[in-house]
């Protein structure tokens, strides 16, 4: 092959070079897989070993070196950020800040490094190449750079421009790919948000509904004994309820029972005990009458300031809920949920969501205690006035035999009389 053929042929694979940029950034699944292109393409048609990009953040005024492929020196964290140093201090930063390019040889580099300390680091090379990536906005994206560690291997004036209109390719691809992701990053934001706008819209109609349930409990036609699992199937579908508990409080005698209980650890083996106001998490709600949530570190801060807090049942739970019932003023015990799932934590808002339901619970509870008691007023009445019509009755009856033994005896009388005065006239 000519010389002329063998330099046709190499401008037709320059060529093909560039065309093949632009088509490969479609296939790449990332930035990363585009260099390594980049980079094989490049290597092709020109030493270049050695290559590193060094990404330029000018609102943070860092650095990032994203693709670093080095004979000598170990590759970079491509995740690390640095910050951009001076002019003086790194040849790359003097190529981002000048926005020109540098090609220096080792003697030039030991001029600048005896010159000043602080310059460059790593392996000095015998030839440095470094070109800016301009945008087509004319600021500066970072810089493309190769490098020789080998004295016989240059870069000529036709390598330098054909790097450079590599740099430029390069520039436009990196520009694009950050609009790609702002824009991708955009329509996240609105994706997410139109997410969250339709959880709080479905968040919101699970509450509505809820508190509409909830008001449906307080007509009294539930016992107790159904109110409770009724109750729990309500709260479960706003917050992680899979632990669940119901305690009453009796004031008169200072004693909380467990009118209800699921737990994944205890079961409901406290169902229905009762036990003494003490230290546990469920007194310290009652004595304090405010909602409390609390992790076993809360519990040690707690307990560390004075105070006297414990657990009762199982201790290895990571997050509790208690919300004191109160209604007209009254406490009647307390909702307690429970997580021993470290994944499941509950925020403050969950406990102003169980505090709000504890409310309506209460007026749901004491409609419901009111309506029992009213029943068995008027059971208890209907008794008493039973026993007074039969009373009456026989009240009735006694008063007829006794008028009907009077009016005989004052017959008996009259006839006893009578027969005295016949006889009287008689005699």
């Amino acid at each position: 092959m000519s010389e002329q053929e063998k330099r046709i042929a190499q401008l037709e694979l320059i060529l093909q070079s560039f065309i093949n940029l632009n088509f490969h950034y479609h296939k790449a699944e990332t930035l990363t897989d585009y260099l390594k292109f980049v980079h094989q393409s490049l290597d092709k048609v020109m030493h270049a070993k050695n290559l590193y990009l060094a990404l330029h953040d000018s609102l943070e005024q860092t650095i990032q070196f994203v693709y670093n492929v080095d004979e000598v020196d170990e590759p970079t964290d491509p995740t690390r950020k640095f910050p951009l140093a001076s002019s003086e201090q790194s040849p790359t930063a003097w190529v981002i800040r000048n926005q020109k390019k540098l090609l220096m040889t080792a003697a030039q580099d030991r001029e600048r490094s005896e010159a000043n300390s602080d310059w460059g680091t790593g392996e000095r090379a015998q030839y440095w190449l470094g070109v800016p990536l301009i945008s087509q906005q004319g600021t500066c994206l970072g810089a493309l750079v190769i490098q020789s560690y080998d004295a016989e291997i240059s870069y000529s004036e036709e390598e330098q421009n054909i790097f450079n209109i590599f740099a430029s390719v390069v520039a436009n691809i990196i520009e694009k790919h950050t609009q790609t992701l702002k824009l991708e990053s955009t329509i996240s934001d609105r994706n997410n948000s139109l997410v969250k706008q339709l959880l709080e819209k479905e968040k919101a109609e699970k509450l509505q509904q809820a508190i509409f349930d909830i008001s449906s409990l307080k007509h009294g036609e539930l016992a107790l004994v159904d109110l409770y699992p009724r109750i729990h199937q309500i709260i479960d579908k706003l917050l992680y309820a899979k632990n669940f508990l119901i305690l009453l409080f009796d004031e008169d005698t200072s004693e909380l029972t467990i009118s209800y209980a699921v737990d994944e650890k205890d079961g409901d083996k406290y169902q229905n005990t009762t036990i003494p106001l003490g230290t546990g998490l469920s007194s310290y709600v009652i004595n304090t009458r405010t909602p409390q949530r609390l992790t076993p570190a809360l519990v040690g801060e707690l307990v560390t300031k004075g105070e006297k807090i414990g657990t009762y049942g199982a201790q290895d739970f990571v997050s509790w809920l208690g919300a004191p019932m109160i209604s007209t003023n009254m406490l009647h015990g307390l909702i307690v949920v429970q997580s021993y799932d470290s994944k499941i934590v509950y925020t403050d808002n969950d406990l102003k969501i169980l505090n709000f339901f504890a409310q309506h619970v209460a007026g749901a509870i004491e409609v419901t205690v009111n309506t029992v008691q009213r029943r068995e007023s008027q059971v208890k009445l209907a008794k008493h006035h039973r026993l007074l019509e039969q009373q009456n009755t026989q009240l009735t009856e006694a008063y007829q035999k006794l008028k009907a033994t009077q009016n005989e005896l004052i017959q008996k009388e009259k006839m006893a009389s009578l027969g005295g005065l016949v006889a009287g006239i008689g005699h």
